[in-house]
């Protein structure tokens, strides 16, 4: 019996010590499983912030487009405004010099108007003198 005794002596101690190597593996597995998973976070994180930053990029480049953009319009209002300015003052040129012409117009019309009158007047009494010059002549 006494063999028997120590046989399951044995065997309890053997339990027992596979029993606290299934802890082990147990407790790998569940290391195992929690690394696992760890790396699967990491990946999907790294996956995400790789996502964040392209979003990131575009965003920069459509508000760098769009800068550009608002630059190219402000660049051509500008010029718009400037060819505008110069024609209003190549137009205001032009009128001056419209006016001054008129102006030397309506002089000279008045001019040849008063000239016009005074010939009238005198034209048939000059031609009366100058023939009365003639007939004078030929008398001597």
């Amino acid at each position: 019996m006494s063999v028997l005794k120590s046989s399951v002596s044995d065997l309890t101690s053997s339990v027992a010590s596979l029993s606290s190597q299934i802890q082990v593996i147990k407790q790998d597995e569940s290391l195992t499983e929690v690394k696992s998973s760890m790396n699967n976070l990491s990946s999907a994180v790294s996956a995400l912030t790789a996502q964040l930053n392209d979003a990131v990029k575009k965003q920069d480049q459509k508000q760098t487009e769009s800068e550009r953009s608002l630059d190219s319009l402000k660049s051509s209002i500008q010029t718009d405004q400037q060819n505008k300015q110069r024609n209003i003052e190549s137009l205001s040129s032009s009128l001056s010099v419209l006016k001054s012409s008129v102006s030397d117009l309506t002089s000279s019309v008045a001019s040849l108007s008063s000239q016009l009158s005074v010939s009238q007047v005198f034209s048939p009494y000059l031609f009366l003198f100058f023939l009365s010059i003639l007939l004078n002549l030929s008398e001597s």
